[in-house]
C-alpha cells in the first residue's frame, strides 16, 4: 500500500534550503551539497532529518520515536503533508511560515523598542575592591594610579586608548575612580555594533552620541535564545528597533525560502493507537 505523509506520521526527509531572492543555499542535509556551496560544517552529521509531523503542536510523540522532532518552521512541516515515500518536491515558504518577520510591536512590548541617541555617563565610579581586583588584576590600588578602564567589558566598552581612569579614593571596601575620556573619540559599541562618539561637556560627566543607519542589524544570544534587531528609524533623539526571536540567524529573518524536500521513509505512526 502506498504511503502518504499525514498529520502524526514520522518521516525521514532530506532537504536543500535556499533563499528565494537569489537561490543561495543556506542549509542542507546533503554533505556533498554543503561542500559545493561552501557551508560544510565538519562538526555536523549530514543525514535525513527525523521529523514528527505535528503542525498544530498538540500531539505526543509515539513510543519508539522519541528522536523525531516537530521543531521545524511551519512551512516545512506543512510542505511534507501529502507527499509520498520517495517523492521529491519543491515548496516555497513565506516569512510568516518560515523564520518570521521584523516586529516593531514585539520590541516595544519587551521594552527594547528604541535606543536613545545620547547617553550621559557619570565620570566618577565607585566599585567594590574585590570586583576591582577581579576586573583589573594588574592595576595597583593606590591614590593617583592611572589605567585604561575602557578595556574592561563590564566597566568599560572593551575598547582601548579612549577611557583613561585615575583612582581618586580608596577605603577598606571600595575603590573610587574618575574616568577622563578623550573628547571626540569614536568607537563601535559592542553588541549593538553602532558608532559611538565621546562628547565631554564638563568635569563630572560625559555623553556618548550614537550613530547608525536604517536597516542595520545586530544580534544578541543569551541562554540559548536568539534576539535579532533591525534599525527601522533614526531621528534626532532615538534609534527605533524591530525584533525577531524566531530565526537562528539574522540572515533568515523576513526571507522567503525555497526548500527541496525528499521523503526518504514514512512511518505511519498516525495510524497507531
Amino acid at each position: 500500500m502506498e504511503k502518504i505523509v499525514k498529520e502524526g506520521d514520522c518521516v525521514d526527509v532530506d532537504y536543500i534550503g535556499k533563499f528565494a531572492s537569489n537561490g543561495t543555499v543556506f542549509d542542507t542535509s546533503y554533505e556533498l551539497v554543503a561542500k559545493e556551496n561552501g557551508i560544510y560544517d565538519e562538526n555536523r552529521t549530514y543525514e535525513p532529518l527525523r521529523i514528527f509531523v505535528d503542525t498544530v503542536g498538540d500531539k505526543e510523540k509515539p513510543d519508539g520515536y522519541e528522536n523525531y522532532s516537530s521543531f521545524m518552521i511551519p512551512g516545512f512541516l506543512k510542505g511534507l503533508k501529502g507527499m509520498r515515500e520517495g517523492e521529491t518536491k519543491t515548496v516555497t515558504i513565506p516569512p510568516e511560515e518560515g523564520y518570521g518577520v521584523w516586529n516593531e510591536t514585539l520590541a516595544e512590548l519587551m521594552g527594547i523598542g528604541s535606543i536613545p541617541r545620547e547617553s550621559v555617563m557619570n565620570s566618577t565610579m565607585k566599585m567594590n575592591k574585590t570586583m576591582f581586583t577581579s576586573s583589573f588584576p594588574n592595576v595597583t590600588i593606590a591614590l593617583g594610579t592611572t589605567f585604561d578602564i575602557g578595556k574592561d567589558q563590564y566597566f568599560g566598552f572593551g575598547v582601548e586608548g579612549i577611557f583613561n581612569a585615575t583612582i581618586i579614593n580608596v577605603t577598606d571596601t571600595n575603590v573610587t575612580v574618575k574616568v577622563s575620556p578623550k573628547n571626540g573619540s569614536t568607537f563601535v559599541l559592542p553588541v549593538f555594533e553602532i558608532n559611538a562618539t565621546v562628547i565631554v561637556y564638563n568635569d563630572t560627566s560625559y555623553t556618548l552620541r550614537f550613530d547608525t543607519e536604517v536597516n542595520h542589524t545586530f544580534s544578541v544570544t543569551a541562554y540559548f535564545e536568539h534576539m535579532h534587531f533591525k534599525v527601522v528609524e533614526v531621528n534626532e533623539t532615538s534609534i527605533k528597533l524591530a525584533l525577531n526571536m524566531e530565526a537562528p540567524k539574522v540572515s533568515l529573518v523576513d526571507q522567503t525560502l525555497v526548500f527541496e524536500l525528499n521523503v526518504v521513509k514514512i512511518y505511519k505512526t498516525s495510524q497507531e493507537s
